[in-house]
């Protein structure tokens, strides 16, 4: 039934499988509803001759909603539902029941019949303390206020993942796989679980297979990510130019300072406090009506609107980037480093027909040099950032009486497209890596061969169209044992790059001189090894810019329920109350954008965060 419901699934998926380096939610400081609820009685005081003001703080707590859309615009479609939760299905190359969204789970140190499902529930929540205050500067000019608030955050993230092993695997890596010898399923890892926490599989005493360094889980014993620190500081200057007990329109400049923290790359839903360390600049825009008035009653009626403006300049973040083409999650495939080969037994046969003539040999320069390494590893590059426009709008329905004020209201938000350039290279400058895919690396020398005999041959095989999902040899859905006798035995290189069959010189008359795809073997037609005689390396340009050019974009529903104290000898008034909101952000494409590096258009999942929060203000005027 399960295996059924994904293959249901797998019908809805996007063709075009699209996912973010980062989720981006609103800075904890650019929050114009909860300036402006509970103390609409205490600011913008009109017929004031002398300094007035307000202090207040909110604590708030807010939570993340919509896991599912979390978890897809941090994976893509990978991600399908199970019991109502988004997972990720992760399967080794020989597996009988992988499809086609599943991760390949050889890239992880995992055997090539292991099989699990990854639940995931993606979630940030945040607890914050909100310190603001407000002074009316009516006795250097009426209608002159200034104000200034700043957050202490304390965020956390987690994926909150969950393994679930169906099979965990018996099968060993045959020799040539990996490492030139066979490594036995003791020595590879027991689950996906293990190879996020840091742990890798041991392959032999010359071969290294680094652990992921960028785009981190959290582990499992920690469970999240933290991060606590002061958002950004904002600071107001406006004056209200109409001002009266009926309405009032005002103006002013913003600033905001970065005191929060950076993005750095090296963690996939890591917590964000402030803008990501941005300094801003714009302005604002405020206005009110008291549309109804009991002065009887003491009540009324009234319309608060508030807007700010602001740019985000130039700020250096570090990224890590997907594969431009190789699809969603293409960050997390393994990669090989190539590098001068030393042996001299590595030629191409020139011919890609088994048993086909000896023409053209070509001796290869490059060869795989023992190393792997998570392509996450080599894609993390730093770019200078910079916003055209945030803007944060909100409109508010304020009704008092006897104290009691009801304030209702509708806040929108937005972040325009990223412009950025690069600032530095990324790992994959160096031209030395290439996609590991299911390719075999070592060839062996025939036991009858002249040049090389039963020798390990480290290869040049490379898969540049492999993806998170499957290497080229054996793309999913083929048969699991392909006869050894065939032409396209997996083991044999069939879907590498520019394959040509090897040979270990390029003396034509030395017609044992082959390399096999295993050791142990005669020199003999099928049991000859393909070598990619032009390895197809990994450059600058395979980075996927696109997934960092996106618009953001949120509505924001909220209530405030406060009371003031209304002693007429009191110097001092005060007042509390408590809030909430539930806020739906959504992301969009910016398709026709040349700064920041798209070509072509593709929908993609919403990289903001949709949530809910509830608060409580409370404050004092005077």
């Amino acid at each position: 039934m399960r295996l059924i419901y994904r293959t249901l699934a797998l019908t809805l998926t996007l063709a075009h499988c699209s996912s973010y380096s980062i989720i981006t939610p609103r800075s904890q400081t650019v929050d114009a509803p909860r300036w402006m609820v509970g103390h609409s009685n205490q600011v913008y005081v009109p017929d004031e001759c002398y300094a007035n003001g307000t202090m207040y703080f909110v604590p708030e707590y807010t939570r993340s909603i919509r896991p599912d859309a979390l978890a897809q615009a941090l994976f893509g479609t990978d991600c399908l539902s199970f019991s109502c939760n988004p997972a990720i299905t992760i399967s080794g190359s020989q597996s009988k029941i992988r499809l086609a969204n599943d991760w390949l789970a050889d890239y992880f140190g995992l055997p090539t019949d292991y099989h699990a499902t990854i639940k995931l529930e993606p979630l940030f929540e945040q607890f914050l303390f909100d310190l603001g205050g407000y002074i009316g500067l009516d006795n250097i000019r009426p209608g002159m206020f200034f104000r200034i608030h700043a957050p202490i955050v304390h965020a956390r993230t987690s994926l909150n993942y969950r393994e679930f092993i169906d099979d965990a695997g018996i099968n060993a890596y045959p020799a040539g796989y990996f490492s030139p010898d066979a490594i036995s399923r003791d020595l590879l890892l027991n689950s996906f679980e293990q190879y996020v926490d840091g742990m890798k599989p041991t392959l032999n005493d010359n071969v290294v297979f680094e652990p992921l360094r960028m785009a981190q889980w959290e582990t499992p014993v920690s469970n999240r990510f933290e991060k606590t620190g002061v958002s950004d500081i904002e600071a107001v200057l406006g004056w209200n130019f109409i001002l009266n007990h009926d309405y009032r329109i005002g103006i002013g400049g913003v600033v905001r300072a970065p005191t929060g923290n950076r993005i750095t790359g090296d963690r996939i839903f890591e917590p964000l406090i402030g803008n990501g360390g941005h300094w801003e600049l714009g302005g604002m825009v405020t206005g009110s009506w008291n549309f109804w008035n009991n002065e009887e009653t003491a009540r009324g009626l009234s319309i608060w609107v508030e807007g700010y403006f602001t740019t985000l300049l130039s700020n250096t973040q570090c990224r890590t980037l997907n594969l431009k083409h190789n699809g969603c999650s293409s960050k997390y495939m393994l990669a090989q480093r190539i590098q001068a080969t030393t042996d001299g037994l590595l030629f191409g046969r020139g011919s890609n027909t088994p048993g086909g003539p000896t023409v053209n040999t070509t001796q290869l320069e490059t060869s795989f040099t023992d190393i792997y390494t998570p392509v996450a590893n080599l894609t993390s590059v730093s770019l200078d950032i910079k916003h055209a426009l945030q803007a944060d709008i909100a409109a508010m329905l304020t009704y008092q009486s006897c104290g009691v004020t009801w304030d209702i209201g509708y806040d929108f938000w937005c972040l325009t497209k990223p412009i950025f350039t690069k600032k530095c290279s990324s790992g994959l400058s160096s031209g030395l890596w290439a996609l590991k895919g299911d390719a075999f690396v070592y060839g062996f020398g025939a036991t009858d061969a002249v040049n090389g005999a039963n020798q390990a041959i480290a290869l040049a095989a490379t898969q540049s169209t492999a993806t998170i999902h499957a290497g080229t040899n054996r793309p999913i859905g083929t048969a699991v044992d392909i006869d050894p006798a065939s032409a396209n035995n997996q083991q044999r290189n069939p879907g590498i790059d520019n394959p040509e069959f090897g040979v270990t010189s390029a003396n034509v008359v030395n017609t044992t001189d082959r390399i096999n795809y295993a050791p142990g073997l005669i020199a003999a037609d099928l049991n000859q090894q393909r070598i990619s005689v032009q390895p197809v390396m990994l450059t600058e340009n395979d980075l996927d810019l696109d997934g960092e050019c996106k618009q953001l974009y949120s509505n924001r529903f909220f209530t405030h329920l406060s009371y003031t104290w209304q002693e007429e000898n009191w110097c001092w008034v005060p007042y509390v109350g408590l809030g909430g909101f539930v806020e739906i952000a959504r992301s969009t494409d910016c398709c026709d954008s040349n700064d920041c590096y798209k070509d072509t258009c593709a929908g993609r999942p919403n990289s903001a965060i949709s949530q809910w929060g509830i608060w409580c203000k409370v404050g004092v005027a005077v």
